[in-house]
């Protein structure tokens, strides 16, 4: 999806933006033209993402934004899993992640500090690439004994 960004972007929806970041829960908000309002909201987050706000940032990841019943409706993207051992979570073996996509998705679905793909299959070309975009995430490769990716620092 295309946004347009201008200096207004963020201003004509900053009072539902504080909602969300206010109240995590379902919120339903009333406007004259709802498809505006929610085309606006993605705009405002989109943009959060682009020059690094660290508020918006999170309201977009928390968020799902639909149109319902005339209302735009912000609902929670999905519940949090309380971990019962926290230090099981710290690493995780992904073995059905063969390519060099499938590794990629992985890493960007889970966001665990440590994965592991003992069945990862990736050329010389591929792991080059694999590990100039984990440079850009703030992440490192190794490939000994098998392919791990883990965060810097």
């Amino acid at each position: 999806m295309s946004y347009k960004f201008s200096s207004n972007t963020i201003p004509r929806v900053q009072a539902y933006l504080d909602e969300m970041a206010k109240y995590p829960d379902v919120l339903d908000f009333k406007h004259s033209n709802p498809v505006k309002l929610a085309r606006w909201l993605a705009e405002a987050l989109a943009l959060g993402n682009k020059i690094n706000d660290r508020t918006l940032i999170e309201i977009r990841s928390k968020y799902k934004i639909r149109i319902l019943n005339g209302r735009v409706r912000v609902e929670l993207r999905d519940f949090p899993v309380e971990i019962a051992n926290p230090r099981a979570a710290e690493t995780l073996t992904i073995t059905n992640a063969i390519t060099l996509r499938e590794v990629i998705g992985a890493v960007i679905h889970h966001r665990a500090a440590s994965i592991e793909f003992p069945n990862a299959e990736l050329s010389e070309d591929e792991l080059t690439r694999l590990t100039t975009w984990a440079k850009t995430e703030n992440l490192e490769v190794t490939n000994t004994p098998k392919l791990r990716i883990f965060k810097n620092g």
